[in-house]
């Protein structure tokens, strides 16, 4: 179907909701199902669903999708960079000429 439309698929890493904007969206929906719902019968979360999908327009979708790329992506980036920093800090190379050594309460 994508290719039929001429649309490319990205694919996201299993485990990072975070940085689908769907995910947002759905949070959106399941905040205003239970707000809405007086009767508590399926067919009226059904109705509530609909509701709730309908009233999300381009703009909104484009303000998910701004915040994931503009934000998340940014703190998942500076996340990454910290954690290769701390992890080249403690590579102990076999070759070098320190003399320095470690023992587990330096740790």
């Amino acid at each position: 179907m994508a290719k039929v439309e001429n649309k490319t698929v990205l694919r996201l890493l299993p485990y990072h909701c975070e940085l689908n904007p769907i995910d947002l969206i759905w949070a959106q929906v399941k905040n205003f199902v239970p707000k809405e719902n007086q009767t508590f019968k399926m067919p009226r979360v059904n109705d509530l669903c609909i509701q709730s999908i309908s009233r999300i327009g381009v703009e909104e979708w484009k303000k998910c999708f701004k915040h994931v790329t503009n934000e998340v992506e940014k703190i998942i980036w500076d996340l990454d960079n910290a954690v290769d920093n701390i992890v080249d800090s403690v590579i102990i190379n076999p070759h070098s000429n320190s003399s320095t050594s470690f023992s587990a309460s330096d740790f």
